[in-house]
Order: structure tokens, then sequence, then C-alpha cells
């Protein structure tokens, strides 16, 4: 059996880093993926999304969620790499929260990484929300062969079964990671578990 030393010594990691995926691969607990896209400048390359009451829209980061004044609108679409899309209960009545993810799927970038997770805010899982739908009915509008989707399930009111997630995932048309949180620092990525070192949100 392969093993890794503690992956919290990897020297790649990157303190932004928001991605369940590229923080395993970095930390060299799973394989590299190449359709995963470098990503240069945070700053410029990386946004999240999140719409919930009053907090609206676009971030740098998920880390600036609830210290900064998100911005109502974005315009850069063809620099963002990597997308943190938080899914919230009646998101898609507000117009903008479509359009993000139909600009961010139509951008110019050659390789992009969507990064979807569920909030706090609902208490739900992500597939017990309506808006889970109608994301499954945009996403499947593209053709997602250069699009690494990792969906990640946490903050839910009762247990799940992991299959379960699978399942709801392969209604979207192409390949997706699903990461399934089974306690706040614990999560389970294709049936292995896996400790979440508080670098997620």
């Amino acid at each position: 059996m392969m093993t890794f030393g503690d992956p919290m010594q990897s020297s790649d990691l990157f303190t932004n880093n928001m991605s369940i995926l590229k923080t395993l691969i970095e930390s060299k607990q799973i394989e590299n993926d190449d359709r995963i896209p470098i990503i240069i400048n945070n700053d410029k390359e990386d946004l999240c999304f999140m719409k919930h009451g009053p907090i609206n829209f676009y971030w740098n980061n998920c880390s600036e969620i609830y210290d900064k004044k998100g911005l109502n609108s974005f315009k850069s679409w063809d620099d963002i790499k990597y997308l943190d899309f938080k899914v919230t209960e009646h998101m898609f009545v507000y117009k903008e929260s479509s359009d993000c993810i139909n600009n961010f799927l139509s951008n110019t970038q050659p390789k992009k990484l969507l990064h979807i997770v569920n909030t706090h805010h609902d208490n739900k899982s992500l597939f017990e929300l309506d808006d889970w739908k109608t994301l499954l009915g945009i996403l499947n509008k593209y053709n997602l062969s250069n699009v690494v989707i990792e969906i990640v399930n946490k903050f839910m009111s009762k247990s799940e079964s992991y299959q379960a997630g699978v399942d709801e995932c392969k209604r979207i048309n192409d390949t997706v990671h699903y990461f399934l949180f089974t306690e706040p620092d614990r999560y389970t990525y294709c049936n292995k578990s896996y400790t979440d070192y508080g670098r997620l949100i």
C-alpha cells in the first residue's frame, strides 16, 4: 500500500486553496488530474459567489464573505479559472445566480474548476434544495469536458449515504467528484475517509 506523509507538510499548498481536489492532490493523497487548471494569480483567476438574504454576490474567495461587502456584478469572466459557487435556498430567484454559472461555463478558459457547496444557512443537504434541480438544468446545457466539477455536501440536519449523493451527481452529464462531510472535520470521497484541516469553507 502506498503511504504518504503528513499532508499538512506539503510546501505546495496554496493559502487560499478552497478546492478539496487540489488540496488532496497537492498533499499527495490522490493522483494528479491534468484537467485541473493551474492558478497563477488567485486575485485575478479565483471567484466566489453566494447569495443569501442581504449577502451579495461576488468575492475573490470565500474567506471574505463575512468580512467584506460583496460586489453586485462582475465583468472579467474570461480571467476566471476557479469558481466557488455556494448553493443557498431560493438563490435562483435572483438572475445573477444563473448569470454567474452561465458566464463561467461559457468563458474562454481552456480548463476550469467548479466547486459547488451548500452552506450552514439552510441546514439541508444540497440535494434537498429546489435550487439543486435548477442548477442541474443549467449545467446540463453545456459540454462540460473542460470543466472539473467538485460537489461538496455538508451542514445537513440528518445523515445521508455517500452512494445517494453519488447517484444524484450522476444526473450531471459529465464526471463529478463528490465529497460528503460526515463530521465537521471529516469527509468521504470515493468511499474513503479524509480529514479537513480547517482550510475548506
